[in-house]
């Protein structure tokens, strides 16, 4: 292969390698990067849902107590009714995506076996108690307004608002029961938060993998064109030394007559022996080569 050809060649390696190396330190910044961006948004939505649990339950109690203290208007009870059992489902979808994941919000789903999973199902069935005890609430709120007249306030009235029963469920049982689902869901809030410390740790410990690989990447590319920058010098110190070699074995009948028969072993004759064959060989076009011009011996015909 031509030497020309060869150096060509190892340029363009050389440059590929510069390119393979800025192409690997691109990805690995945009991998880690995609992969830091997942971690911390899975948690914040997961932070900010168990957040939202806890105002759903609170808006549970609320309409439960609202519909707890209707005293004759029917249409109200419904409404306060229909409003708690609306959060109450909303309570329990919010609990499945915990679980199961939602991919539109950016949470995926809780691992088999994990703390998360654990503190969500406890949310889950401290909330069947609640619901239990706010389902009774109601049937027996809705049994003592059967015996009231529609917006009438009258003693039937008053006294279905004093009963005993409806006020141990308003007062304790309910109380005592939120108190419990209030709990269990601080508790999964505090995991969440705890994987969140946790996360923080990953991403710095992905942070300096990531730098030291590029790192070895780099130090592996220098290496490399340090390689192959040596063998190319080789390659071509290697060729002047057999074109000097040949030169030296150049056989004087080759010269043109009038040169002096001076020994080939200076720099300036091996130019004049060098010149001369090469004007003089057929598969060369060379018609004038000039390389010492301020030479003495270029003045010899």
């Amino acid at each position: 292969m031509k030497l020309s050809y060869r150096l060509v060649g190892s340029f363009l390696i050389m440059a590929l390698i510069v390119a393979l190396t800025g192409a690997f330190g691109s990805w690995s910044m945009k991998k880690v990067g995609d992969q830091i961006q997942n971690i911390m948004q899975n948690l914040a939505s997961q932070q900010k849902l168990v957040l939202l649990m806890g105002v759903t339950q609170k808006y549970c109690h609320v309409s439960l107590m609202q519909a707890a203290m209707v005293r004759a208007e029917k249409d109200k009870f419904e409404e306060y009714a229909e409003d708690y059992r609306m959060k109450r489902d909303l309570f329990r979808s919010q609990c499945e995506i915990i679980l199961k994941g939602n991919a539109k919000l950016g949470i995926k789903p809780a691992k088999a076996g994990s703390v998360v999973e654990q503190r969500t199902n406890a949310a889950l069935a401290s909330w069947e108690e609640f619901e239990k005890i706010a389902d009774e609430l109601l049937a027996h709120k809705e049994g003592l307004l059967k015996g009231v007249k529609p917006g009438v306030i009258d003693q039937a009235a008053m006294a279905a608002l004093a009963d005993n029963r409806l006020n141990k469920l308003a007062q304790e049982d309910i109380a005592d029961a939120i108190e419990k689902a209030k709990a269990d869901t601080d508790d999964l809030l505090l995991e969440v938060g705890t994987q969140m410390t946790k996360a923080d740790k990953q991403v710095h410990e992905i942070q300096s993998t990531s730098v030291i690989a590029f790192i070895v990447v780099i130090i592996a590319a220098v290496i490399l064109g340090i390689l192959l920058g040596i063998k190319t010098t080789r390659n071509i110190v290697t060729r002047i030394h057999s074109m000097a070699s040949a030169l030296m074995r150049v056989p004087m009948e080759i010269l043109p007559q009038g040169w002096p028969l001076i020994p080939a072993t200076s720099w300036e004759n091996l130019v004049r022996i060098s010149t001369s064959w090469l004007q003089s060989s057929p598969w060369w076009s060379v018609k004038s080569i000039d390389l010492l011009p301020s030479s003495p011996l270029s003045q010899v015909q």
